[in-house]
């Protein structure tokens, strides 16, 4: 514990390098060191605000990995999002998707944010949410199959409410 602890608080210095790929690396780090990172959200949560498509897509998938945050963590992720809905570089996508598929690891907030742009007014936001949740729901085991059923999850994890292992199976 102590060790991925220390490791956290390495990977978040190296979110302030100048150069762009050591960046990316201390974001996959921290995603990959989950929970023990969380002291750190804060820092991963200004890699949101990176000029680098790469280390604003990885920031979002570590506050993804390290779980319940505050609800200012989600309302960073929906606005990177919808920022990226009006961007025209080549990895916007990538960056929505990572921000997409985040929110719902953040709880009930996070799950509440991603229903309200799968629901939103703006065509295009709501263009993207849907894309965004067909490639979440696709590659995560246990969601199940089609839109119905992963709109369904999030609307079970909006609520507070969990899923076990296997498709549909709520509590």
């Amino acid at each position: 514990r102590a060790a991925g602890a220390a490791q956290a608080a390495a990977a978040a210095r190296h979110l302030g390098d100048p150069r762009p790929d050591v960046r990316a690396a201390a974001a996959a780090a921290l995603r990959a060191l989950g929970g023990h990172a969380a002291p750190h959200a804060a820092k991963a949560t200004e890699g949101l605000r990176d000029p680098e498509p790469g280390v604003r897509a990885g920031a979002a998938r570590a506050l993804g990995a390290m779980g319940g945050l505050s609800s200012e963590h989600a309302r960073s992720l929906e606005r990177l999002f919808r920022e990226e809905v009006g961007s025209a570089h080549l990895q916007a996508a990538s960056v929505r998707e990572a921000a997409f598929a985040a929110l719902p690891d953040l709880g009930a907030e996070g799950a509440a944010r991603a229903l309200r742009l799968v629901g939103d007014a703006d065509a295009a936001v709501r263009r993207a949410a849907l894309f965004a949740l067909g490639r979440l729901g696709e590659g995560r085991p246990g969601w199940g199959r089609g839109p119905e059923e992963w709109l369904r999850r999030l609307e079970v994890l909006a609520r507070g409410g969990t899923f076990r292992q296997g498709p549909g199976l709520a509590h």
